[in-house]
């Protein structure tokens, strides 16, 4: 759908107008996957935001899902915010069993509108596509978040009485 902004008016004389107008038909593209966390160990129930960045501002009806790789699992986050920014957020919160060296979204087709819809303000469709998993603009070219979602238990101690020395084998 194209969309027509009326960007100048103006008198001209007696009785006429001027108009001038673009025609904006182009869709917005998704330029990148980020983080605002750091680089490092996330462990469970840590959350993490995860934004996906548009090349101009976008509208969103419904609620998109973002499916990431957490390794041993890929959960589908659910949109949070962002609506009329270039910015689009989703909450993931790390689980039990998810276990990654570099948290990243799962595929190119990773966003989906999910009955919802994602435009611009004159209503052209965004192209969800988002960057190849692995590339520097996609989650793991911004930051490497390790993800554990099971750390390892406390080591119990052991006391042995009567000895002069344990033997662990």
């Amino acid at each position: 759908a194209a969309g027509i902004i009326h960007t100048q008016g103006y008198s001209a004389g007696a009785g006429s107008i001027t108009l001038s107008y673009s025609v904006d038909n182009t869709a917005p593209v998704v330029t990148a996957v980020t983080t605002p966390q750091a680089s490092g160990v996330y462990l469970k129930d840590t959350e993490i935001t995860v934004n996906v960045a548009f090349s101009e501002s976008v509208l969103v009806s419904g609620t998109p899902t973002l499916t990431l790789d957490a390794g041993t699992r890929h959960p589908v986050l659910l949109y949070k915010s962002g609506s009329g920014t270039q910015t689009l957020s989703f909450v993931y919160r790390v689980s039990s069993g998810d276990l990654t060296s570099a948290l990243d979204i799962d595929s190119i087709n990773a966003l989906s509108l999910n009955g919802g819809d994602i435009s611009d303000r004159v209503g052209n469709a965004a192209d969800v596509t988002l960057p190849i998993p692995g590339t520097n603009d996609s989650l793991t070219g911004d930051k490497t978040l390790i993800i554990d979602g099971d750390p390892p238990a406390a080591p119990q101690l052991l006391a042995a009485s009567g000895s002069g020395s344990i033997d662990l084998n």
